[in-house]
């Protein structure tokens, strides 16, 4: 990831499996958005943010990047946040046991997430 952030090419080594998921005509987007620190921006930021994070997400950490984003939201000078995990949950927020060893691609949405999805889009954006 670091070589598509970089430059916007996409490195020699990457698996096999992986290739699809970075076609050559998307790569300068993915470096844009791959590049995109949310923690940066938040501060200026004034309107509602809702962060939905996968407690078993191993591409954002629950643990390490959640505090952050959840802190840098505290103490925006104005705009309501609210932060939710959704445990069991993948990067995708689909139901996973062991992170370690399901990629959490299959099946549906976890029912949690889209019900705080579903909650909080009436309750804040219905004004």
């Amino acid at each position: 990831m670091n070589q598509v952030i970089k430059d916007g090419t996409l490195p020699p080594n990457v698996l096999p499996g992986l290739a699809p998921l970075f076609p050559p005509s998307a790569l300068k987007l993915l470096q844009v958005e791959l590049a995109f620190d949310p923690a940066k921006v938040l501060p200026a930021f004034s309107g509602p943010v809702l962060v939905v994070q996968g407690e078993k997400d191993i591409q954002v950490s629950a643990m390490r990047d959640f505090p952050l984003l959840q802190s840098t939201l505290k103490g925006r000078k104005r705009g309501t946040y609210e932060a939710f995990i959704v445990l069991s949950a993948s990067h995708n927020l689909k139901h996973v046991e062991n992170e370690n060893t399901e990629p959490g691609f299959v099946g549906p949405v976890m029912p949690q997430a889209l019900d705080k999805i579903s909650e909080w889009c009436k309750k804040t954006l219905s004004h």
